[in-house]
Parts: C-alpha cells; structure tokens; sequence
C-alpha cells in the first residue's frame, strides 16, 4: 500500500473525495505551499464549474506528513458541514481528494469556482485607472464580508486569515470569504477564554493578541481586528500598513518582528487624519461613521472589541451612502462585462490563436456588452 493509500484509510479521506474523474484546466489561481489553483472540469457528469486547490505535503517523514494531512482533513472537515445552509458571502468546498502527484502525496480541495477577482488584485485595478472605491461599493461589499464572517463565527470558526487576498469575487460581483487554510473550529457557541492556542495569519491584518497574550485571547474578536484591516485597505487602495515610530525609514514596515513590536507598543495599521474621529468634522458624514466603525475594530484589548453582529449595527453600515443607481449599475455591469470579455477572448484565442473568426467574435461581445451598458 502507498503512503497516499495509508493516508486516506488513516483519516477516512474515501467519503469525501469526488464521486467522478476530473481533469485540471488552467491555472486561475497561486498559493503558498501550493501547486496552483486551476479550473477543474467534471468527467461523464453534468457539473457546474468548480475550482480545484492543489496543495503540496512537504516533503518529510511519513510523520510529518500525516500530521500536516491531518491538518488540512480537519480544515475540509470543519468547513463541508456548512453546505447543510450555505451562505452567498463563503466560498463553498465540494469534495477532498489525496492524490500522488510527481512521487509524493497532494491534497485537492475541490470547491467553488469564482470567475472574478480578488479584493487585492480589484484595488490593483482601480489604482492602475487612478480609482478608488467609491463610498456605497466599499459598504455593499464590506457588508456582505462582515455578513459572511458573522456567519461563520455563529457556525463556532474562526477564519485567522481573513485578508484582500482571500475574498473573492463571483461574477457577478459577489464577495465571497474564502481560503481556509488557518481556520479553526470551536468547541463552544460563544467567544470565551482560550478559543485558539498559537497565533497565526498575515502579519499586518493580524490582531495584537496573536503576537502577544497580554492583550487577551484569541478567538472571534481577533477575526474582528482584521475585519478592519480589510476595511482599511478598500477605503486606502492597498494592504493595512505599520511605520516605525522611531524615526529612520519611512517605508513601510514588513518583518514580522517590527510589526508585532509596533502591536505591542499599541500601534494600530497606519491612516491618515481622514478617518481619525477626532479630527474628521462634526460626528456626521462617510468618513466619521468609518473612523467610528475602525476604532470598534482595533480596540486593543479583545474583550473590548465589538461582535460582528454588533458591527452590522453600526451607522457605517447601516447608513445610506449611495450614488445614483444608474451609475452604481453601470459600474458594475462595467466590471462584469470586461471580465467576461477576457474570459471569451482567452478562450477563442486558445483555440485558434490566428483566427479571425475570433476576432469578429471579440468585436462583437464588445458591441453587446456595450449596449448592455448603455440600456443599465
């Protein structure tokens, strides 16, 4: 029996892995520790799109190996029993699978397929035009990321990861929470003390309690910390940044080490007096209810940080910052359509890279789409 073979009987991977063949399509997606994210096509069945996540074991004793094939059974594990009541703001998993992939074990997530872009590469995007998000997209979206992390936390899982990166969107626009590699499952409905042993996630969207234990637990609040970062980084167009406050360079700070001193100084993510509640007007307007919103979230002690449902309730949220519809709709039918555009074209062009059939093609989704845009 091979070593992939023992791994699937040890931890019962045989119930979830795919009831079909699959074959690996392009590539749409890169990790760490991963082989890639590719476009998976079903053999013999009719199946919507999905997305396949090939993830390496390291390569290390059959120990380690089991350990670290245990982690992500429980990760799959933990995540498969929310497809009983599936909310629109998770990316949902299909199906494990445990393969050997050029001599050594590989784990496949099977999951939701997401035609659209990440938060980080939509900030990419806009900076690139000289944009930003506009004020009522920032809370349509931030509202459905926060509705899709209270949903997990009523479901006892704490994410530990939750960052730009790792919101996708749907086609159509939908944001959707997804990659959970640090995600953990709790034992109790309610946050308490020692939800979580060991700090983990992307340094500058990580709450101070994962660096240093004076500041409290970790658990749900610590998702709320970084709920914030992802605010801050779609009403700042880039990650959360920290600077040194003493003095010298002016660039922001990367290693891990200067962040967590600057946490334990009781230093939040850099941002501008913009949305400082003390110096941005009269406690009315956008920029006020965000300053407000951000000061619930980085709170430094964890047990002074607001829930997630409590955050919902908040004048930031529940507020009414929009833009004329038409516009909104045309933005979004805008953003819609190009990406369909490239995808159509990428296609055609695989097939016959010279054709001018493509070509026509090509002209003519530009046309449809722009007279979508024009009747929007």
């Amino acid at each position: 029996m091979s070593s992939t073979d023992q791994l699937i009987e040890i931890f019962g991977i045989e119930q979830y892995r795919p009831p079909f063949s699959y074959t690996l399509e392009e590539r749409v997606g890169t990790g760490a520790l991963c082989r890639g994210v590719f476009k998976g096509t079903a053999q013999g069945i009719d199946m919507d799109e999905f997305a396949v996540k090939c993830i390496k074991v390291p390569n290390a004793d059959y120990a380690r190996r089991e350990l670290n094939v245990g982690r992500k059974f429980r990760e799959f594990r933990s995540i498969i029993q929310l497809n009983q009541n599936p909310h629109k703001n998770v990316l949902m998993y299909y199906y494990l699978d445990l393969i050997t992939y050029d001599g050594e074990p590989e784990i496949r997530f099977l999951m939701e397929y997401c035609p659209g872009e990440t938060l980080e590469t939509r900030n990419l995007r806009l900076e690139s035009r000289n944009q930003r998000y506009t004020q009522a997209a920032i809370i349509e979206d931030f509202a459905g990321i926060l509705n899709g992390l209270g949903y997990l936390h009523d479901n006892n899982i704490v994410h530990r990861d939750l960052r730009g990166q790792n919101i996708l969107f749907t086609a159509s626009g939908t944001p959707k929470i997804a990659d959970f590699g640090l995600a953990i499952q709790l034992m109790a409905s309610k946050t308490g003390t020692n939800e979580v042993a060991g700090g983990a996630g992307t340094a500058n969207y990580r709450a101070p309690e994962t660096f240093h234990d004076r500041f409290g637990e970790i658990g749900r609040a610590s998702d709320v910390w970084s709920a914030g970062c992802v605010l801050l980084e779609m009403l700042l167009g880039h990650p959360p940044r920290y600077y040194s406050r003493r003095g010298g360079t002016k660039e922001p700070l990367r290693s891990e080490m200067d962040i967590s001193r600057e946490l334990f100084s009781e230093q939040r993510p850099h941002y501008d007096k913009t949305f400082n509640r003390k110096q941005c007007g009269d406690g009315k307007g956008f920029h006020y209810a965000a300053a407000e919103f951000l000061d619930h979230c980085f709170a430094f002690k964890a047990a002074n940080r607001e829930t997630v449902q409590m955050l919902l309730e908040q004048p930031l949220i529940k507020s009414n910052w929009k833009i004329p519809g038409t516009l909104r709709s045309m933005e979004r039918a805008f953003d819609v359509g190009i990406q369909r555009i490239n995808r159509q074209f990428f296609d055609a062009v695989q097939d016959d890279p010279v054709s001018v059939v493509a070509l026509g093609a090509l002209f003519v989704i530009v046309v449809l789409e722009a007279s979508h845009l024009l009747i929007s």
